[in-house]
């Protein structure tokens, strides 16, 4: 199946698992976080995949946050029309209304034939996601790759994308 863990994805879940009051997200070495929006949020961590997310819009599974949440999102795939019908699909069904700050994960061969093929999905957030005006931290090392870090969903988290190019994720117990 999927064989044995590697060194960071055991680490990080071991990690997540052990955690008495607070763990800080590390991504594996080499993978720098990327800040698209500066600044720093507070809030419960949500998300995931995000056509999974769109398509459970309706059903007792959609994601609705309650309280002023940090949203995660990743694909892999997808074009970027499906990605801003997704988004735009979203935003009609209040998924952004508390959403504080945003994580995004790998958009593993999301595509736009078609289109301007240079503009890259992570491109694509960036101006989508925008509008927003919360902050953004991209190429977050916990979605389809491996290695993977681990995402404790539900839990509090605090974000921080700071001018000098310093980004860190604390997930809290």
């Amino acid at each position: 199946l999927l064989g044995q863990p590697d060194g960071y994805t055991l680490e990080s879940f071991l990690a997540v698992c052990n955690m008495e009051k607070s763990v800080t997200f590390l991504n594996p070495p080499g993978e720098q976080l990327q800040i698209l929006r500066e600044g720093s949020a507070q809030g419960r961590l949500t998300g995931g995949n995000l056509s999974v997310l769109a398509r459970a819009l309706g059903t007792p599974y959609a994601l609705a946050p309650r309280e002023e949440s940090i949203l995660f999102l990743e694909d892999v795939g997808e074009s970027i029309p499906r990605i801003h019908m997704y988004l735009t699909q979203m935003r009609y069904a209040g998924v952004f209304d508390k959403v504080c700050g945003i994580l995004l994960g790998d958009f593993t061969d999301c595509t736009n034939e078609g289109y301007d093929e240079r503009l890259t999905a992570v491109d694509f957030l960036k101006y989508w996601l925008k509008a927003l005006k919360v902050p953004i931290i991209a190429n977050v090392c916990s979605d389809h790759r491996r290695p993977m870090g681990t995402f404790p969903l539900g839990v509090l988290c605090r974000m921080e994308a700071e001018r000098d190019g310093r980004a860190e994720i604390t997930f809290f117990r």
